[in-house]
């Protein structure tokens, strides 16, 4: 009773963190031959948003297509059929050099048996086998047929509440048209082959002494050890070779 009780004490803090953990993100998404839209840029002025929306470890809900399958739903009278043809991701951001990466970028081609749609994805991410949990989404835009000029990319940064492990990305296709998701496709790794090996920005941090580094390409915080500390440190040597020379001692023969 007492080792249960003990591990009750252990184990009820970790409850109450992963029940309070907050999944805040930030994502921007463009066409990939839309040139006049940097996606970096997009992303730097991007809002962070609360991830809400969780899904079931899964595909047994029926409703909706096993992964990775086309869907096909009635149109006026004939079927319309949607894939997401080809998908990859790609890992960026590891500021302590740890091999998790804070920043991810999917990229993803749909097809359609029409000559245009009009579509947007939900993107989400599993933590080792865990439930989906939505991370970016996309805005509307244009597939035609099975043309490759319309593949669409995502970039996403995990600010809090994702711990380092390995992921997997879940892509969810839905029609301005039509109801419901209308193709899914799952990623385990990296356009390399690599897990999908993840970490938010809390944990990619680097601390040396008083410095504070956050992104590489932002400086957050400085350091103390200043161009006023150098001088002062210059004007100490100065005073104490001017008043206080160093006597040297004469050999004894």
């Amino acid at each position: 009773m007492k080792f249960l009780n003990l591990l009750l004490v252990l184990l009820l803090p970790g409850v109450i963190y992963a029940a309070d953990t907050t999944n805040l993100t930030r994502s921007a998404g463009k066409m990939v031959n839309d040139s006049s839209l940097e996606l970096n840029s997009a992303l730097a002025s991007s809002p962070v948003v609360e991830s809400t929306l969780v899904k079931p470890r899964g595909i047994e809900n029926k409703s909706e297509p096993a992964l990775n399958q086309q869907y096909r739903t009635a149109n006026h009278g004939s079927l319309v059929e949607f894939e997401i043809f080809d998908a990859w991701v790609e890992l960026t951001g590891d500021i302590d050099h740890d091999g998790f990466f804070h920043r991810i970028k999917t990229t993803f081609d749909a097809d359609v048996n029409t000559s245009v749609e009009t579509v947007y994805a939900k993107l989400y991410l599993s933590y080792e086998g865990g439930p989906w949990q939505q991370y970016a989404d996309s805005d509307m835009f244009e597939i035609y047929y099975d043309s490759i000029d319309d593949t669409y990319e995502v970039v996403g940064e995990l600010i809090e509440g994702y711990p380092p492990g390995y992921y997997e990305v879940l892509i969810e296709l839905h029609s301005f048209y039509h109801e419901g998701v209308v193709a899914s496709r799952m990623i385990s790794s990296d356009a390399d082959g690599y897990a999908i090996s993840l970490e938010d920005l809390s944990y990619d941090e680097i601390y040396i002494q008083d410095t504070y580094y956050y992104e590489p390409d932002y400086i957050v915080g400085a350091g103390s050890f200043s161009w006023v500390g150098i001088l002062m440190l210059g004007l100490l040597l100065i005073i104490k070779l001017k008043y206080f020379p160093t006597t040297k001692l004469q050999k004894t023969k």
